[in-house]
């Protein structure tokens, strides 16, 4: 019976963890820093890095280029939360995939290596200029979470 009682402690104790990697949508990560999902997953994603750092409220846009009339811009924008006592480096970049799997864009979320202050919450942003609407074909986003934790 004991065996029982504790199968079940590690079966909820699995679902309870798995889900707190990603909150509330179907981003999937790997061992290497990459998390990887469907353009309206990541609108509802939450993200934990290690045990203290959450990013949320991620936000992409498409938009006409203001410098170069043949040109458009890729923005991603998301919140990034240090709930430690120390002081982070952090870096994030972005892929997109279309539907066969060929890169539609890249993009590096600035600063390149931000300093995130302990307990604090600060917003992450980044910018691609690009030729056509690669926003439009892309089916699948992949960002790479990397930090000194």
């Amino acid at each position: 019976m004991l065996c029982v009682e504790m199968k079940r402690s590690l079966i909820m104790l699995g679902i309870i963890l798995g889900a707190t990697a990603t909150a509330n949508a179907d981003v999937a990560s790997d061992d290497t820093g990459w998390y990887c999902g469907g353009v309206s997953d990541w609108e509802i994603a939450q993200v934990i890095v290690g045990e203290d750092i959450v990013l949320n409220n991620f936000l992409l846009d498409e938009r006409d280029a203001l410098m170069a009339n043949s040109l458009r811009v890729i923005e991603l924008s998301y919140s990034a939360t240090n709930r430690s006592s120390d002081v982070i480096a952090f870096n994030s970049q972005v892929v997109g995939f279309d539907e066969v799997g060929r890169v539609t864009f890249a993009l590096e979320a600035n600063p390149s290596l931000e300093i995130m202050s302990d307990r604090t919450t600060e917003t992450i942003t980044g910018d691609s200029y690009v030729v056509g609407s690669p926003l439009t074909a892309t089916k699948k986003l992949c960002i790479g979470f990397f930090a000194d934790l």
